[in-house]
């Protein structure tokens, strides 16, 4: 990425919040953060279905001080009917959000009409690994820290389904092939945090 290019992300959860970080072999994602601002000329557009989100996440932006902060648009959109032109952005993430989404080919068809020829997006969410040892150890992570963890917040409901969800979701190979069948040229997915986590990066 370059200055004065743009960056669309869609997030598709109830507590999600916009941001963007570069990894050396893609692009990938994370809450809003210092490690960015050195793109000051980066515009970023972010879209969410929920209008309660983007208040939030707008309200928060304007607890920032940096001016990298100020280059963010919030747009509320449905995923799988993105409200842009044709090759209108340089690259895009979603976090945390695809595994939620009912027809994920056509989201991945939306997001590859938006990008430019050559650009790239990053699909970062938990992992449906192939090890039975990881699945369950990720189980008894979901079942013994993190909603209990969130219960003591209030949250148990919002993460309690999580475990369900993971099990529903694609595994690295099927994200990669659908990605291609969506359009994509090349699709690489990336396992990370002991492979608890996954990183889709496909070009367009």
């Amino acid at each position: 990425m370059e200055e004065d290019e743009c960056c669309l992300d869609r997030g598709q959860g109830r507590r999600h919040c916009v941001g963007r970080v570069l990894w050396k072999w893609g692009f990938g994602f994370s809450s809003v953060r210092e490690s960015w601002c050195q793109w000051q000329g980066l515009q970023v557009i972010a879209l969410d279905f929920s209008k309660e989100q983007l208040h939030v996440a707008a309200s928060r932006q304007q607890e920032r001080t940096k001016p990298c902060y100020k280059n963010i648009e919030w747009v509320e959109g449905d995923a799988t009917d993105l409200p842009f032109s044709h090759s209108s952005f340089d690259a895009a993430t979603i976090g945390y959000g695809l595994r939620n989404i009912v027809d994920k080919k056509k989201s991945l068809q939306e997001m590859h009409r938006v990008l430019k020829p050559g650009s790239k997006l990053s699909v970062l969410d938990f992992n449906k690994s192939a090890s039975q040892l990881i699945s369950s150890i990720q189980d008894w992570m979901i079942d013994h820290v993190v909603v209990p963890v969130a219960s003591g917040y209030g949250l148990a409901d919002e993460y309690s389904y999580l475990k369900h969800s993971i099990k529903e979701f694609l595994t690295g190979d099927e994200l990669e092939k659908l990605a291609k069948e969506a359009g994509f040229s090349e699709a690489k997915h990336y396992e990370i945090g002991t492979g608890f986590m996954g990183n889709l990066v496909a070009k367009r």
